[in-house]
């Protein structure tokens, strides 16, 4: 008899992002004698899809068409088993289908990636962004919720009286540190990963390198989005302002970084940021509170007041100081971002709620 403790993952596909980074990096780092993970998804997977790396760590994964064929499969694997599980939902979607399955022999758990009543009426405008931020929070109401920083939990809190758990999320600190010597020649380069859109603010970011007199500055911006061809053609004769596109494989532009940047309006837990900090790498972030708690936990670098391009310029004269701290940094931000510090606490948040011993 397998007395595993099975978790069933819901995340509507595997398409490269920062909540199904953060799926890969838990499940990875679970203890395989203790639990049973599989994972279902509810859309085909596209050439962004990284099913292949949960498929290389022998993480079972039910790749279905549709919500319909995935709350089959999902009732398949409950009639298989009758003993106490979990599942595990990620985004709206799969909280919505989660909340099916409120049994008896199940606990149902959602990670809350964002702040909805700020990420939504960016992303999908103000009335449906509002209407789909409630709808959510009406999801949350009827599940074990843990959101993804401390922030989002206070967040929650102030707006709807949520009272979710939280677990920071965590990236792997197994990267060889690189030292630039980024001062040398007065040259430094800022890099930005991540989407180009409307709440990353790439374009106040782009505007506010350019202000820099005293330095050389690059700033690369890795990634695609709604706004890439515009912003692209817009800063097309900007030498200095390089726009790679998407690229799978960051790891090269986070060893080549002196310092990493975002202006976002809105995040979770950013993973870009804590991958950063897995380099070493210092942080020039805008003063949204989830940026101040990555920010407040050490010497990770610097704020700035989001659309005030002198504070910008400002808190990168301040920021330049920790280049070239590289192994400081790194060895400070391990103890609090780690995947594995990340994962052990949701094993044990398992653990407790199969017992009864949550809410």
């Amino acid at each position: 008899m397998n007395n595993r403790i099975k978790i069933v993952y819901l995340i509507r596909s595997l398409k490269r992002c920062g909540p199904v980074n953060v799926l890969f990096h838990i499940v990875e780092n679970l203890n395989r004698s203790i639990f049973d993970p599989i994972i279902v998804t509810f859309k085909p997977e596209g050439l962004d899809s990284i099913i292949c790396d949960f498929q290389d760590i022998d993480i079972k994964v039910y790749s279905e068409r549709s919500m319909i064929d995935g709350i089959k499969k999902i009732k398949m694997i409950l009639n298989d088993d009758p003993q106490k599980l979990i599942i595990h939902s990620h985004g709206i979607l799969p909280d919505m289908v989660n909340v099916l399955f409120k049994r008896k022999n199940v606990v149902n758990i959602s990670t809350i990636h964002n702040n909805p009543f700020e990420d939504y009426p960016m992303t999908f405008g103000k009335c449906k962004g509002n209407l789909l931020a409630r709808l959510h929070c009406f999801l949350f109401r009827k599940l074990i919720d843990i959101s993804c920083s401390e922030s989002v939990s206070m967040d929650l809190k102030e707006r709807t009286n949520l009272t979710p758990l939280s677990i920071r999320n965590g990236v792997p600190f197994n990267n060889v540190i690189t030292i630039n010597g980024g001062l040398k020649g007065e040259k430094i380069n800022i890099v930005y990963v991540g989407s180009v859109s409307k709440r990353k603010n790439v374009d106040f970011l782009i505007r506010s390198v350019l202000q820099i007199v005293n330095y050389k500055v690059t700033l690369k911006v890795v990634g695609d989005g709604p706004e890439f061809k515009a912003l692209k053609e817009k800063y097309r004769k900007y030498p200095n302002i390089v726009f790679t596109g998407f690229k799978k494989n960051t790891v090269p532009f986070f060893q080549k970084a002196d310092i990493v940047a975002s202006a976002s309006r809105s995040e979770g837990l950013p993973m870009a940021a804590l991958e950063a900090l897995s380099f070493g790498k210092p942080l020039l972030l805008s003063d949204i509170r989830s940026h101040k708690e990555i920010i407040h936990q050490g010497s990770f670098g610097e704020l700035f007041k989001n659309n005030d391009t002198d504070n910008f310029v400002n808190s990168f004269g301040n920021v330049i100081k920790l280049v070239n701290k590289e192994k400081n940094i790194y060895r400070e931000a391990k103890i609090i971002f780690s995947d594995e510090v990340m994962s052990k606490k949701y094993q044990e948040l398992y653990v407790k709620a199969v017992k009864g011993n949550l809410k």
